[in-house]
């Protein structure tokens, strides 16, 4: 018998609805729940308590983002186009460290590399005419303009910028990242080089959610009209890119995808207001690859993915050996496993968020926040 969905462990409301961005921080013991709300206004949760403490007037507008820098909260606002950096002062309350002017006023928001490192933690944001910035998260001094030139050339037919995801190449250590484009296009960029693309994808269909696994060399998307999410694999090494498994779900529109810290978990806000849960699967490492000789047809059936999302089983065998083979399907080839429809939200879920570690107020090893509309 199947298990019903569970219940969220706690609800936070108050009377700034709808919730654009969420983000959780901790420091010296002291866990909250950062909620970046429509009147521009940051909720500040504490986690011990699970009542609203402060709140932080960010924006005039909406705050479209919100992520941490060390102790320091970075908020991004949708209409004025400010990346604002804040730091905590001693007896409560924040005070600005800098503001970065993008101009950008359409629904893309940044996108922070942290690596511990002040002088390698970055800030990429879309500024205004199709452009992308960089920029250091520890000062706001701007790093670089990425330098797109096939962009500018192709501005009209690729469309605004519609979301962005750095990450690190784990074989060089390079900062990478990954654009999505109005038009249906994903493209690789080199940080280093300005900008210098080195591979690029079309999907077909605007993207308005993007997440990506560094060490699988695979990402995946989601669109605002297709009843499904879809992998892709980009090779960072030889620029090969190709699309993959389609996930069925049963509604459009997906405004949100995050892979637990671990990568052993995808979450996906829908517009329809359901939480979706996946497995996410990796290629298995040497060592703990099986012995071909140790299997038979009767146990070797891999997933398959057809056309239509549905999966189907296969065990493949080479006639022409004693020995039985087994052809394993990659993970970017395989639908994603459901694990859990959470319907808690009445309305569209507009982002979704895990914590980076344990949460010592909930005596638990990670907890995932959704902000929704309602």
């Amino acid at each position: 018998m199947l298990r019903s969905p569970p219940d969220p462990l706690y609800t936070l409301k108050s009377d700034l609805n709808p919730v654009h961005s969420v983000c959780f921080w901790s420091h010296e013991k002291n866990e909250k729940l950062f909620a970046g709300c429509q009147s521009g206004q940051v909720q500040l949760w504490s986690l011990q308590s699970n009542r609203s403490v402060e709140g932080l007037q960010a924006h005039p507008g909406p705050c479209l983002n919100v992520g941490c820098y060390g102790v320091n909260l970075i908020t991004q606002g949708k209409g004025d186009g400010n990346v604002k950096s804040w730091h905590p002062l001693e007896g409560g309350g924040w005070a600005p460290n800098y503001t970065i002017h993008t101009k950008h006023s359409v629904f893309c928001r940044f996108s922070m590399l942290n690596n511990g490192d002040e002088a390698s933690s970055m800030l990429i944001c879309p500024d205004e005419d199709y452009s992308v910035g960089v920029y250091s998260a520890f000062s706001g001094e701007k790093l670089t303009d990425l330098k797109m030139d096939d962009f500018e050339a192709n501005r009209k037919s690729l469309g605004y910028v519609m979301a962005l995801k750095s990450f690190l190449d784990p074989s060089t250590n390079k900062p990478m990242l990954l654009v999505a484009h109005e038009a249906g296009q994903i493209s690789l960029r080199d940080l280093y080089s300005a900008g210098m693309e080195v591979c690029r994808i079309s999907v077909g269909e605007p993207i308005i959610s993007l997440e990506y696994d560094p060490l699988e060399g695979v990402g995946v998307y989601g669109t605002p009209e297709s009843t499904c999410i879809r992998k892709f694999r980009i090779d960072t090494k030889t620029g090969d890119a190709e699309l993959g498994s389609q996930t069925a779900i049963t509604n459009p529109g997906i405004s949100c995808v995050q892979l637990r810290p671990d990568s052993k978990l995808l979450a996906a806000g829908g517009w329809d207001g359901r939480l979706r849960i996946f497995s996410w699967q990796r290629s298995p490492k040497e060592s703990e690859k099986p012995n071909n000789k140790d299997l038979s047809v009767h146990n070797s059936q891999d997933l398959k993915t057809s056309e239509d999302g549905s999966d189907t089983s296969k065990g493949h065998v080479n006639s022409s050996s004693d020995e039985n083979v087994v052809t394993k399907v990659p993970p970017f080839k395989k639908a994603m496993k459901p694990l859990a429809v959470l319907k808690h939200h009445s309305k569209s879920i507009q982002d979704v968020a895990f914590s980076n570690g344990p949460v010592e107020s909930w005596n638990c090893s990670c907890l995932i926040a959704a902000g929704s509309d309602d």
